[in-house]
């Protein structure tokens, strides 16, 4: 709860950081939550971010927005190929909102050579690109990368939260 409400925060007060690194154990949620944030900024209702009705949510949640890539590693690793294609796409301009959105998970697969191209992106980032990195642990990438990029360390959600959660949604009594 307390990374949803930091992130809603910036999105209201429009301190967005050009690169996150969200980190913590697998399988809690680290990319979705990504791709919520993702849709957040993406969405254009005024009032409430995500909306979740509009087609620019509904487009960012699947991950397949016009202004969202999500990239993932090929074979194992996140290679140099991809973070180019990163670069380029980072450099074109927002085709229909204020951002280009680009996440990438496991990013602690990223090879050095991949790494180090990713540098000169966030050391001078355009002003409309939003990197959002995933990875297990801060301690598994470049010192260099996690000390340009805000850090999210996320923790599981406790079990009780999770039923709850749950019970509400699906009205269980």
């Amino acid at each position: 709860a307390w990374a949803v409400a930091y992130l809603q925060t910036t999105i209201e007060t429009d301190r967005i950081a050009h690169a996150t690194l969200m980190t913590g154990p697998a399988e809690i949620g680290k990319r979705h939550l990504a791709l919520e944030y993702a849709a957040a900024l993406l969405c254009r209702n005024e009032t409430v971010r995500p909306c979740g009705a509009c087609r620019d949510c509904a487009e960012a949640l699947a991950g397949g927005h016009a202004d969202l890539s999500l990239v993932e590693p090929d074979n194992g690793r996140i290679k140099i190929d991809q973070v180019r294609q990163i670069q380029h796409e980072l450099s074109l301009r927002p085709h229909s909102g204020r951002w280009r959105v680009c996440i990438v998970t496991d990013f602690e697969t990223t090879t050095t050579q991949a790494a180090n191209a990713l540098l000169k992106l966030l050391e001078e980032p355009p002003p409309y690109a939003v990197l959002l990195l995933i990875a297990l642990d801060p301690g598994l990438l470049l010192p260099t990368i996690v000390s340009r990029c805000r850090l999210l360390p996320l923790r599981p959600v406790p079990t009780q939260e999770i039923a709850q959660a749950l019970e509400d949604r699906y009205q269980v009594e």
